[in-house]
């Protein structure tokens, strides 16, 4: 199955795009959840080299008024 890397997949738009294709695509969620810290420049990168054969990256994460800086 192909890989997508995603961000905000626990938002509203993200859940819905990721049940929309769970039949055809694996997600791999790229958040403070799964110890991927998209603001960290070196996690990140090595989050990307974990996947590197995801075929695309959605990003879908925003800020929100619950997040702690």
């Amino acid at each position: 199955m192909k890989k997508i890397i995603g961000t905000g997949l626990s938002g509203l738009v993200g859940s819905r795009i990721k049940e929309l294709l769970k039949d055809k695509f694996e997600f791999v969620d790229f958040s403070l959840d799964t110890g991927v810290n998209i603001l960290d420049k070196e996690n990140l990168a090595a989050a990307f080299e974990q996947n590197k054969d995801a075929v695309a990256v959605l990003h879908m994460a925003a800020f929100t008024d619950n997040i702690a800086a």
